[in-house]
């Protein structure tokens, strides 16, 4: 997913995250950022981990995940991004769709995702994270492969020096189609590293503090994870 946020803490250690950090292996560490990957299933595919500082603070960073219309100035490829509706049994759920061209030699890729976004008020750190769900039932259009497995999240906290923020974004993906496992894994790696360098970078190039929009986006965010400010 170009990167949806599609978007884990080490400081938030939970049922969610229990498997070890020896299953991780670093790729490379240059810029302020740390790359690392894992082999998740049988047909060893890999999931990617990015990790790294963004000089700005929390509502900046989120105000670009909730800014839909703009995802295709950092989402590679990105040429279709909607937010399709809300989950009626969570405040902080969203359903979300995407459309990549990866390549002029290959299909359209496309995705349903659902999204929940959260605070873990005790360590004020944001958690938004993103799945496929097979009970999606939306119609495929032709010449489109549907991704349905795909998950991952980005997890956000404050660090000590003011107005900066910890991010880290973690992605699997089978990217479908006929592709063997060595092209399926370079395009996840390149969606994470790739991905989590161009959010940073609209960061830097928008870098809102207003929060007007994610008070009434996302309300349980206030006052634990974010002060509101305009």
């Amino acid at each position: 997913m170009g990167s949806l946020f599609p978007v884990a803490l080490l400081l938030l250690q939970n049922e969610g995250q229990a498997l070890s950090q020896n299953d991780w292996e670093t790729v490379s560490q240059s810029n302020d950022m740390t790359v690392e990957k894992r082999n998740l299933s049988s047909e060893s595919l890999v999931e990617v981990r990015v990790r790294g500082t963004i000089d700005a603070p929390m509502a900046s960073v989120m105000n670009v995940l909730n800014d839909q219309a703009h995802y295709p100035d950092w989402m590679e490829n990105s040429k279709e991004p909607k937010l399709i509706g809300t989950l009626p049994d969570d405040p902080g759920g969203r359903i979300f769709y995407n459309r990549g061209s990866p390549s002029f030699f290959l299909q359209d890729r496309d995705y349903y995702v659902v999204i929940r976004v959260q605070c873990a008020k005790l360590q004020k750190q944001i958690r938004l994270d993103f799945t496929t769900d097979r009970s999606l039932t939306f119609p495929k259009e032709n010449n489109v492969v549907r991704l349905t497995d795909l998950h991952g999240h980005w997890y956000f906290y404050p660090l000590e020096a003011e107005g900066k923020t910890h991010a880290e974004y973690q992605i699997y993906a089978d990217v479908g189609g006929s592709l063997i496992s060595a092209l399926k894994n370079y395009a996840v790696k390149k969606m994470g590293m790739q991905g989590f360098v161009n959010f940073r970078k609209q960061v830097y190039k928008t870098n809102r503090r207003d929060t007007r929009q994610l008070k009434i986006d996302f309300p349980q965010l206030f006052p634990a994870c974010l002060l509101e400010s305009t």
